[in-house]
């Protein structure tokens, strides 16, 4: 039996190199667009007139489009379009799963004072963590109870990355804690009245460790550990000092007149 070998490369094949002209294989064949394109070798491939007729078929024809009613020039109906709707069924299975909302605060931390600088009603449930990882997170209580709590990530850092060709001085990864910074506070309403936010406190804190169980109504700080560093305390949630649409708004989402 012979011994099957493999077949070598024929060397006088061309071969496309980099920057060089390009391989003409057959220069008998017309060039690419030129003439008739064949399907078997041996008749013409039917094209696509440049000028086709109008289409005058009757089957299997999608029906026109209907337009909407519009002004002349384009423009949109004066009372604007409709609403799409949602899908039978839909709206009333989503009521029941949408939820009081929740309190979304602006708190500004600068060289261990925390302001308040802004507030925001959102609609839709909350869903809080269980676990807190360390590094930054809030506290929410209000006489003593907690009602929120929640991480922030890589708030109050400023990361800066290598740059492999610059300097010596612009390699390692530097991080920096900036005076000033903003974290984002959510509190459910369900758990705050309006009364209730001039007794409110929120604090910061920062740590290193293991993580913690975020359930429970005790605050947090105890399960923290020693290496835990409070950042700082916000006594009160004021929003007098807020813009009166807020405060209107809050008040209506909140069920209460006024604000202690």
């Amino acid at each position: 039996m012979a011994k099957r070998t493999k077949r070598a490369r024929d060397a006088r094949r061309p071969v496309q190199k980099p920057g060089g002209p390009p391989v003409i294989e057959d220069a008998k064949l017309p060039r690419m667009g030129e003439g008739a394109s064949p399907v078997d070798g041996r008749r013409p491939r039917a094209q696509m007139p440049a000028d086709p007729p109008a289409d005058r078929g009757k089957q299997r024809r999608m029906g026109s489009v209907k337009l909407a009613k519009t002004r002349a020039g384009g423009e949109p109906p004066s009372r604007g379009f409709s609403d799409q709707e949602p899908p039978k069924g839909a709206r009333a299975s989503a009521a029941g799963e949408d939820g009081p909302g929740y309190l979304r605060l602006r708190v500004i931390v600068e060289d261990g004072e925390l302001e308040l600088g802004g507030a925001n009603v959102v609609e839709g449930p909350l869903v809080q963590q269980a676990t807190l990882h360390p590094g930054l997170a809030y506290e929410v209580t209000v006489d003593g109870r907690r009602v929120a709590t929640g991480e922030v990530l890589d708030a109050g850092v400023r990361r800066s990355f290598p740059d492999p060709s610059g300097s010596p001085a612009m390699s390692g990864h530097h991080i920096t804690v900036p005076r000033r910074y903003e974290v984002a506070v959510r509190v459910p309403l369900a758990e705050v009245s309006m009364s209730a936010l001039g007794r409110a406190q929120v604090t910061l804190y920062r740590w290193r460790g293991g993580e913690v169980s975020a359930l429970g109504a005790r605050s947090i700080r105890p399960s923290l550990g020693e290496r835990a560093e409070t950042i700082g305390r916000l006594k009160g949630i004021r929003i007098a000092a807020l813009p009166k649409a807020v405060q209107t708004k809050l008040r209506r989402a909140m069920g209460a007149r006024g604000a202690k």
